[in-house]
């Protein structure tokens, strides 16, 4: 009965945001951690997709990445719009200004701008993480299933 519960639950249309919770739940978007990370992962999939092609002339890798950007471009604001109204659906216009007021804040931006340098970093210290194979691993050390053959 929970299981049908959760199901009609998930199925239901979500409510319609409120129109005055859209600019705020929009800033709040903009400003967020995915918003912030795209730019990174956009450039260095870029230049990844360069140095893969290196029969490129100087022209032809220039046009690549400026259609990488501009399909880029189009992309973020799927995301940022989608992100805004699951904001403005989930939280109430008072809580969306407060919250974009705190994240116009100077020492918010200032977050905002540590945090590409501090998540590089992060990365690089740790290493690739394969967090599937090690609990497979863990598993077939605790249990003996799952072990490679």
């Amino acid at each position: 009965m929970v299981l049908i519960a959760l199901l009609i639950q998930a199925a239901a249309p979500a409510p319609v945001p409120a129109p005055e919770a859209l600019a705020p739940a929009r800033r709040l978007a903009e400003t967020g951690t995915l918003a912030t990370l795209m730019p990174m992962l956009i450039e260095r999939d870029l230049g990844q997709l360069v140095a893969e092609n290196p029969a490129l002339t100087a022209a032809q890798r220039d046009a690549l990445v400026a259609t990488g950007r501009r399909i880029a471009a189009v992309q973020r604001e799927r995301l940022i719009d989608t992100l805004a109204r699951g904001y403005a659906r989930r939280l109430s216009p008072a809580d969306l200004a407060t919250l974009a007021a705190a994240a116009d804040s100077p020492a918010a931006r200032r977050k905002r701008d540590a945090d590409l340098p501090v998540i590089a970093e992060t990365m690089q210290a740790l290493g690739e993480i394969d967090f599937k194979g090690m609990t497979r691993a863990q598993f077939c050390k605790d249990t003996g299933a799952l072990c490679p053959r």
